[in-house]
């Protein structure tokens, strides 16, 4: 299975961890293949909290280190042990029981792991996954036949000028990027607990994952901006339509520049 890295993150053949992550913009490793230092140490900074919910904090702790510090390369470990390495992440590395470190590392801040930590209960599938998955799934049925109803129902009636209808059929819109954009993100995230697309693809579902709720806030509140000056001003018929339209073109732009982070970040 092949997964994504950061840019720029150092990449060793030699270095396995049957590791997960919790973010689709962070690497994720499910089967023992290579992995960047970097996301190792993510990883293992992540299960600080786990390990210290159970009482177990030590290994936590040489996390943060190795997050900090400056890591002695894996060559170098290999080369000092006189074999390769199956595990290493900056202050642990994995040894066969009855073994020790050789002198060559005595006060490098590396410790002998002789057993792989237990990984966090959210990087397996559980019941609390099976049912975030059924909601969702629920949600995106309902969701997908009454938002495609009404815009298709709008769409078809598109010849009657009506500002109100213009409105209901672009949240509609908007409605409908969340739904077949952001639930089957969520469901299939749910389901395999990874992220399998890449990172192009992950960047381009976090910007409509975001852009759909930008956009559907936005244009409620134009609606309600409409609404207010139906009331406050009854008689200027004539501009309240290019106001909407104006309106309209701000929330779409508004979107898309609030998203923007989502892709370059």
């Amino acid at each position: 299975m092949r997964r994504h890295q950061h840019r720029g993150a150092p990449y060793y053949s030699n270095l396995f961890v049957p590791l997960t992550t919790r973010h689709p913009a962070t690497p994720g490793i499910l089967a023992p293949t290579p992995a960047p230092v970097t996301s190792v140490v993510a990883a293992l900074v992540e299960m600080e909290t786990d390990d210290d919910n159970n009482n177990n904090s030590e290994f936590g702790a040489a996390a943060h280190y190795a997050k900090a510090m400056s890591f002695m390369k894996p060559e170098t470990v290999e080369e000092a042990l006189g074999h390769a390495v199956n595990f290493y992440n900056g202050t642990h590395v994995l040894c066969a029981h009855n073994t020790s470190l050789p002198d060559s590392l005595n006060g490098s801040g590396i410790q002998c792991l002789y057993e792989l930590p237990p990984l966090p209960k959210e990087l397996y599938f559980t019941d609390d996954s099976a049912v975030s998955v059924i909601a969702y799934a629920c949600l995106f049925i309902v969701a997908a036949c009454g938002n495609l109803t009404v815009f298709i129902t709008l769409f078809r009636n598109r010849s009657m000028k009506s500002r109100v209808n213009l409105f209901i059929m672009h949240l509609a819109i908007a409605d409908l990027i969340v739904t077949f954009m952001m639930l089957p993100l969520e469901i299939a995230w749910h389901a395999t607990v990874a992220w399998l697309a890449g990172d192009a693809m992950c960047r381009l579902m976090m910007f409509f994952r975001a852009f759909g709720f930008y956009l559907s806030s936005c244009i409620l509140v134009t609606i309600s901006m409409d609404r207010y000056f139906a009331i406050t001003h009854p008689l200027s018929i004539n501009d309240a339509t290019k106001r909407g339209k104006i309106m309209l073109v701000m929330s779409w732009a508004f979107s898309v520049v609030s998203s923007i982070p989502q892709v370059s970040g």
